[in-house]
């Protein structure tokens, strides 16, 4: 974005003459009033109304008004209240889960390892009751082999995605079954500014209010003129009035750009469902029988020991028993709740996704009122720049060993 509208002096001599104007203004009242530049005026009146929550409207005779209402100071603060406190829970949300996961695979290597311990004292007293050694059935695991196994799951990103076997991908799907894969759009948005350029530059940087619906996310009741706003901040955009009374929007930093972007453009944003594991029942079944059984195993221990006498004066180990059992429960807990978890978040995904293909088809589709507006903005890009980049004059050159020489670097083109 521009850092022009980053200055607070000029923002707020651009606020007075909103006031001024009883909060309804236009870019000749603000340039008359403060002098500034035309441009500046409307990228910071497009800053503005984005951040406040205000609206555009077409007069008349074919003018741009800024509108803002009353309450929109108001709002905007409480707005930027709840996205700091978003933010902040988001932050301390990823912090709890990156320990909880730690704990978690921390408690099932101890898990393990007292199953290994009291699997191999079993044996060895079954051994000494029959006369058979055990030693031979000793469990394959080791306390070293499992934290290995646990600090290699925790390392860099570049690493898991390396192949790995045994344990470590054993924990890993452990931890997929338990916690699922994550949020499959953290990377949504910069996807969808890359899409949105695509498609503005693809229409020669004049675009209409209809055919950035496709690409609008749709998200925690945002209204869909803050969303067009945005985009027009995001890239410098300049919004005009049709002679059909239709507001568009140009964008002339992206006019005459179509050869930098390979492919068709995208119809649409589509975001990814949230998935419960992405694991094979392959995969899926040794961890839910290992989750599972490990939850019997230690409520059966933790049964078996309250009854025991020669533990009744060993608090400590009654303890940490309960400790091992409640925990292995809440374990065993979260893959049912995180499946109900998954439908209820991707029942909006569906419908924003619907929302965004009812748009996109109504472009592919249009009735009367769309086929309308959508062959005046064919008819404004006629005259746009072109796409087609031809290079005329090179500084490394000299004059006359450039392509052209029609232009001269001092008087211009030839006539």
């Amino acid at each position: 974005m521009r850092k022009l509208s980053d200055n607070s002096a000029v923002r707020q001599q651009v606020m007075d003459a909103i006031m001024q104007c009883d909060d309804s203004v236009s870019v000749a009242n603000v340039v008359s009033i403060t002098g500034l530049p035309t441009l500046e005026a409307t990228l910071i009146l497009n800053r503005l109304a984005w951040e406040k929550g205000g609206h555009l409207r077409v007069t008349e005779n074919g003018g741009i008004l800024y509108h803002f209402d009353a309450a929109c100071s108001d709002k905007t603060a409480l707005g930027r209240f709840a996205e700091t406190c978003h933010r902040v829970c988001t932050v301390l949300t990823g912090m709890v889960m990156h320990l909880f996961r730690l704990s978690f695979g921390l408690m099932l290597v101890l898990s393990l390892t007292i199953t290994q311990i009291i699997t191999s004292g079993g044996l060895a007293v079954l051994g000494a009751m029959t006369g058979v050694s055990g030693s031979s059935a000793s469990s394959r695991f080791n306390l070293l082999a499992l934290l290995r196994g646990l600090v290699s799951s925790y390392g860099s990103k570049s690493k898991r995605l390396k192949a790995v076997t045994g344990f470590e991908l054993f924990l890993e799907s452990c931890f997929f079954f338990v916690f699922g894969p994550g949020d499959p759009n953290t990377a949504v948005d910069e996807l969808n500014w890359k899409f949105l350029a695509h498609k503005i530059a693809s229409c020669q940087g004049i675009v209409g209010e209809d055919e950035l619906a496709p690409f609008l996310m749709n998200r925690g009741g945002r209204k869909r003129a803050n969303e067009i706003l945005e985009i027009v901040v995001h890239f410098d955009g300049i919004p005009e009035c049709s002679d059909q009374g239709q507001i568009i929007f140009r964008f002339p930093s992206l006019q005459g750009t179509a050869d930098s972007f390979k492919g068709e453009a995208p119809l649409g944003l589509e975001e990814a469902l949230w998935q419960f594991s992405g694991l094979g029942v392959t995969r899926t079944l040794p961890v839910a029988g290992m989750v599972y059984g490990n939850f019997a195993l230690i409520s059966g221990l933790n049964y078996l020991l309250q009854f025991l006498p020669w533990f009744g004066s060993l608090p400590v180990i009654l303890v940490t028993a309960s400790a091992f059992w409640f925990y292995a429960g809440v374990i065993a807990m979260f893959p049912p709740c995180r499946f109900f978890l998954n439908f209820a978040r991707n029942r909006p995904v569906k419908a924003r996704n619907a929302s965004r293909m009812a748009a996109a088809r109504l472009l592919m589709e249009p009735d009367a009122a769309m086929a309308a507006r959508l062959n005046e903005l064919k008819e404004l890009r006629r005259n746009a720049p072109s796409s087609s980049v031809r290079v005329i004059y090179d500084t490394n050159k000299s004059y006359l060993e450039q392509s052209d020489r029609s232009w001269n670097p001092e008087r211009g083109f030839a006539v």
